[in-house]
């Protein structure tokens, strides 16, 4: 939740973890109108619309494996990246975006 706009406070007791599934939270990042997006193993990935974190939402990404970094970009836009040179692009108001890989070197 945050508390104000210079401290965010984050508690991992805000999500809607199953204990089977409890994915490891590997990174968080606010997008350029404030809103939240963290990424974790498994293909787990929560967001924050509009309330500065005081609920999340839980949504699958196209790939299964873990993410370990997100960049939040103008607006509402999000980047991730993980395992196998995965990358997701999407807008955390949108319903779950493309996933890429790149091209041979």
């Amino acid at each position: 939740m945050a508390n104000d706009e210079r401290e965010l406070e984050f508690d991992a007791s805000d999500l809607d973890l199953d204990e089977e599934t409890d994915p490891h939270l590997n990174a968080i990042a606010r997008t350029g109108n404030g809103n939240l997006f963290i990424v974790a193993e498994r293909g787990a990935a929560f967001r924050s619309r509009d309330d500065g974190g005081s609920t999340w939402e839980r949504i699958q990404l196209p790939y299964e494996g873990s993410m370990f970094g997100v960049i939040g970009g103008e607006g509402d836009h999000v980047l991730s990246f993980g395992l196998r040179g995965n990358v997701y692009e999407s807008s955390i108001s949108a319903a779950p975006g493309t996933s890429a890989r790149p091209g041979p070197n």
